[in-house]
């Protein structure tokens, strides 16, 4: 994480990694979307709509510093309570939704969030930044969005692997 000083070459990576990723949700056949079991039984259209919560949290996190409010980011250490509970409040909240739902809203969010950071500024002195992290552009923060499509790919390929070889 530490090559990526700025928000540019965070969103090259930001979408090297969903393309990525992208192309193996792709080779889901559309059947087995919403019942292939990727990681602790949740679908591929649970993972997409996971992504999708944590980006929706992250533009959250900007308007509310846009707004000159400081983003209730949880401060460290507790970081882990945070996620889990997040995890568990967007997954009962996803999971009934229609995959063609989840997809477009998917599709929808990324577009926004590429917009969004792409007029942060760069200049870690810019008052914007007063509010993250004491001072400092949450670089680190940003990049864990580029990461979490890596996070999910291999277990996505996993079972993909093995849906196909099943199929064989």
């Amino acid at each position: 994480m530490n090559e990526l000083l700025n928000k540019n070459a965070i969103l090259v990576r930001l979408e090297l990694e969903r393309s990525a990723f992208d192309s193996i949700v792709d080779q889901v056949d559309p059947e087995l979307i919403d019942s292939l079991p990727v990681e602790d039984n949740r679908t591929v259209k649970d993972i997409l709509a996971h992504i999708c919560s944590w980006e929706i949290e992250l533009l959250r996190w900007l308007d509310m510093a846009e707004h000159g409010i400081p983003p209730d980011i949880p401060a460290p250490g507790t970081w882990s309570e945070y996620t889990d509970q997040f995890n568990a409040i967007k997954y009962e909240a996803n999971r009934n939704r229609q995959i063609t739902d989840v997809k477009d809203e998917y599709e929808q969010v990324h577009i926004q969030l590429c917009q969004a950071l792409s007029v942060l500024p760069d200049n870690p002195h810019d008052p914007y930044w007063s509010m993250w992290y004491g001072n400092r552009p949450p670089w680190q923060l940003l990049a864990t969005f580029y990461e979490h499509y890596r996070d999910h790919k291999k277990p996505l390929r996993a079972s993909l692997h093995s849906a196909l070889t099943t199929k064989l």
